[in-house]
């Protein structure tokens, strides 16, 4: 499962404003009202989403997915079966995302169905909405980094690396030259992407470094390469033109160790703790009262503007 990165931050939805902020307590609270009719209100494309605190700072994020055909299959006898038919009347499949949440940013992880990071960006938001405020917005912004050569060349192992040139590079020219191309027939070609593939498990860093020092910077329009610290380590994607986003990737751990993999990976991505600092020392964020959402941090402050929770501690008082 790969682990992407992404900061976080208020929006004004008037101004030109943005304001750093600590969203756990207030998602903690949420997690901890006693009201499904509430919690079970939200949805996206139609479909249900919810989401329940684990353990420390981690999240499970689920979504429904009431309209895929999704299939039992018996592998002895190899009969099929409707999973759908399996499950009660109050049941729905869900598919799980594990979120990292920290001040003014999270990790994300997700399978092929299960819900991505746009979708608890917009049920955030419908949470500021049940809460009536209208004039702040949660915004997401996937964290990147872009390599330097010196960077890549340093990392003693190099792997796979997609490099892409326009019609202005040289190589581009010594290519079209080599196959005898006249310039009417390379008129509709906008770029030539080279990829260069090592055998399984193999580094390839002297053939990659010569590419790097020869590949001139006019139009070279991207180079992206595979590359790890140590043997062990997991590869990671650099750019070296453009910007990648920051992960890192979770192998086969059982579920209750998610959590600590998720703390532990953060933990030691460099290239995470320094764009964090980067991100957080943005001058385009500002000084901002948001007493009016941070209240949402104590439990009382839902019931007083939910009507949900606000009738169930009336029911309650007259009980």
């Amino acid at each position: 499962m790969r682990i992407n990165y992404f900061g976080y931050f208020l929006k004004h939805r008037n101004r030109d404003e943005r304001v750093l902020f600590d969203l756990r307590d207030i998602l903690k609270s949420f997690c901890k009202l006693n009201n499904n009719q509430y919690k079970s209100n939200f949805k996206y494309s139609d479909e249900h989403i919810f989401i329940s605190h684990q353990v420390g700072d981690v999240y499970l994020f689920l979504m429904t997915r009431s309209h895929e055909i999704i299939k039992k299959i018996n592998t002895n006898d190899l009969s099929v079966d409707d999973i759908q038919d399996l499950l009660s009347q109050n049941e729905k499949l869900g598919f799980a995302s594990y979120i990292l949440l920290k001040e003014n940013y999270f990790s994300f992880g997700s399978t092929l169905l299960a819900p991505k990071f746009q979708v608890f960006a917009d049920y955030i938001n419908k949470i500021l909405h049940s809460l009536n405020i209208s004039d702040y917005e949660f915004a997401v912004e996937p964290l990147l980094h872009q390599a330097t050569r010196s960077e890549i060349v340093k990392m003693p192992f190099l792997g796979r690396a997609t490099i892409e040139i326009d019609k202005e590079n040289s190589l581009t020219r010594d290519i079209i030259n080599v196959v005898r191309c006249k310039s009417e027939d390379v008129e509709d070609i906008e770029s030539i992407e080279i990829i260069i593939k090592p055998k399984r498990s193999k580094s390839i860093k002297p053939a990659v470094e010569k590419f790097i020092d020869s590949i001139e910077d006019k139009g070279l329009q991207k180079m992206i390469i595979k590359a790890k610290n140590e043997t062990h380590s997991q590869l990671t994607e650099l750019y070296l033109i453009g910007q990648g986003a920051i992960s890192d990737i979770i192998g086969s751990v059982k579920e209750e160790s998610i959590s600590g993999v998720l703390e532990t990976k953060a933990d030691e991505n460099q290239y995470l703790i320094n764009k964090l600092s980067e991100f957080r020392k943005n001058e385009r964020f500002e000084e901002a009262d948001i007493s009016h959402i941070v209240r949402f941090a104590n439990l009382d402050s839902w019931t007083d503007v939910v009507p949900e929770l606000r009738q169930d501690r009336e029911e309650l008082c007259v009980s």
